[in-house]
C-alpha cells in the first residue's frame, strides 16, 4: 500500500494577532509616543498626582492600541510601587453619554449589579469618587472616540473629570483622563473645560511610511504565521499599497490575515502575490474603471503586459514589463515603441494610482524600478484591461 499524501502545513499558527483589538508585546514605531505618555502619567504612579492627555490621529494609526498597551502597563507599574492604579478604556461610541459612561466605568470595577434607572450624573460621580477612595485606588480613565461623547452629550463630564478630586476628603487625587480621538475635540469643549485640561499635554500620530508598515507586518507574521509561508517582499507589497494610500495599518494587517486564511482554504502552503492583492481589493475596493479613462492603446497593451507578468510574483522590474509588453504587442499585431516610450508609459500608469514604483538597490550592481500592482489582483486587472482594449479597437494614439 502507498503511503498517504502528507496534509499540506499550516499557515496561521495565531489567528488573533491579525484583528484590530490584538495589542502585540512591542508597538513598532510607536515607542517615542507612549514613552511620552509614561512621562505624563510619571506622577500618577509615584504621587497620585492626576494627569490629563490628548491623543489623535487618523484611522488606523494605533491610537487604541497604544492606549491599551499603556494602561496595561500603569497598571503593573502601580503594582510595583505598591498603588492602586486602575485603567479602563471606554469607547464612546459605544457609550455616548454621561450617564451610560459612569455606569459601564462603575460596573467593570465595582458594582455588577448597579443598575442606570434613579441615579443621576451627580449621583454617579460621588458612587465613583467613594468607591475609589476606599480602594484607595486612582483611576486611568481613557476615553476612546471622545469626540462622539462631546458631539452628542456637551463636554461637561469631561469638566467633572478634571475636577473629580476638588471634592475629594483626602488629598490623593483619584482619577485621570486620557481622550482618544481622530478630531480635535478642543474645538468643542468650553473655556471651563479647556482651562482644566493640559492642552501641552497632546500627541499626534503620524501616518506610517511604508517601512515603518512593512516593520509591523513583519512582527505580525512573525507572531501569526509560521515560518516559509511568507516572504518580505510579499510583505513589503502590501506596506507599499497602504502607505500610498493612508498610512493605515489596518488597510496592511487586515489584507494579510485574510490572504492566510484564503491560502489555507485553496490548500496553498505558502501567502501568494495573488491572494495578497485579491484580499486587500476585496476589504477595501479594487481599482475603480474610471482609472483606465484616458489610457491610450499601448499604455493599456503595457499594462496588461504587467499584470501578466505578475499574476505569481509580489514584483517586477522594469525589464520584466518591457519584454511582457512585447509579447502584448505581437498578440495584439501592434509594433511595440521604444524603450524610452514605454518608461513614459509606465510614468503615466503610476500617476493613475494604476501601479506603484519604487527604486530598490540590487548591491553592487545598482538600482532598478520595481513595479506593483495598486489594490488589484493582476488577473482582475488584466481582465478589465482586456475588456477596455476589445471595446476601444485598434484605434486610439501612443
Amino acid at each position: 500500500m502507498s503511503p498517504a499524501p502528507s496534509a499540506r502545513r499550516p499557515i496561521i499558527k495565531d489567528r488573533d494577532v491579525f484583528g484590530f483589538g490584538y495589542v502585540p508585546p512591542d508597538l513598532p514605531h510607536r515607542d517615542k509616543q507612549l514613552a511620552r505618555l509614561y512621562s505624563m502619567f510619571s506622577q500618577v504612579v509615584e504621587r497620585s498626582i492626576p494627569q490629563t492627555a490628548f491623543v489623535t490621529g487618523g484611522v488606523g494609526l494605533g491610537k487604541t492600541v497604544m492606549a491599551k498597551k499603556f494602561c496595561s502597563e500603569m497598571e503593573e507599574a502601580g503594582r510595583k510601587a505598591g498603588k492602586n492604579i486602575l485603567a479602563e478604556i471606554i469607547n464612546c461610541r459605544n457609550f455616548n453619554t454621561p450617564s451610560s459612561v459612569l455606569h459601564e466605568v462603575i460596573t467593570r470595577r465595582f458594582q455588577d449589579h448597579l443598575q442606570i434607572k434613579g441615579f443621576s450624573v451627580p449621583d454617579m460621580l460621588t458612587i465613583l469618587r467613594k468607591k475609589l477612595e476606599k480602594d484607595h485606588a486612582h483611576l486611568v480613565l481613557v476615553l476612546d472616540e471622545a469626540n462622539a461623547l462631546v458631539k452628542e452629550s456637551g463636554c461637561d463630564l469631561i469638566y467633572n473629570f478634571t475636577r473629580f478630586d476638588e471634592n475629594s476628603s483626602g488629598a490623593q487625587g483619584h482619577l485621570s483622563l486620557m481622550l482618544i480621538s481622530q478630531f480635535d475635540v478642543y474645538q468643542w469643549l468650553d473655556a471651563a473645560t479647556t482651562s482644566t485640561f493640559k492642552r501641552a499635554n497632546t500627541i499626534t500620530l503620524p501616518p506610517y511610511d511604508a517601512e515603518e508598515l512593512t516593520d509591523i507586518l513583519i512582527q505580525r507574521a512573525e507572531l501569526g504565521l509560521f515560518p516559509g509561508t511568507w516572504t518580505k517582499e510579499l510583505l513589503e507589497m502590501i506596506a507599499d499599497i497602504a502607505a500610498g494610500e493612508s498610512g493605515d495599518a489596518r488597510r496592511a494587517i487586515g489584507p494579510l490575515g485574510d490572504a492566510a486564511r484564503a491560502a489555507e482554504e485553496r490548500q496553498k502552503d505558502r501567502i501568494t502575490p495573488d491572494l495578497l492583492q485579491r484580499a486587500h481589493a476585496e476589504e477595501y475596493g479594487g481599482l475603480p474603471l474610471e482609472r483606465l479613462d484616458g489610457l491610450e492603446r499601448h499604455q493599456l497593451l503595457a499594462l496588461l503586459g504587467i499584470a501578466r507578468a505578475m499574476r505569481k510574483k509580489e514584483f517586477i522590474n522594469t525589464g520584466d514589463a518591457e519584454r511582457a509588453y512585447h509579447v502584448v504587442c505581437e498578440e495584439n499585431g501592434e509594433k511595440p515603441r521604444g524603450h524610452t516610450q514605454f518608461w513614459k508609459y509606465l510614468q503615466k500608469l503610476d500617476s493613475h494610482g494604476i501601479i506603484d514604483t519604487r527604486t530598490a538597490h540590487e548591491g553592487t550592481a545598482g538600482t532598478t524600478t520595481q513595479i506593483t500592482l495598486h489594490s488589484i489582483t493582476p488577473s482582475r486587472l488584466a481582465d478589465m484591461v482586456a475588456k477596455v482594449l476589445a471595446q476601444s479597437g485598434r484605434g486610439g494614439k501612443d
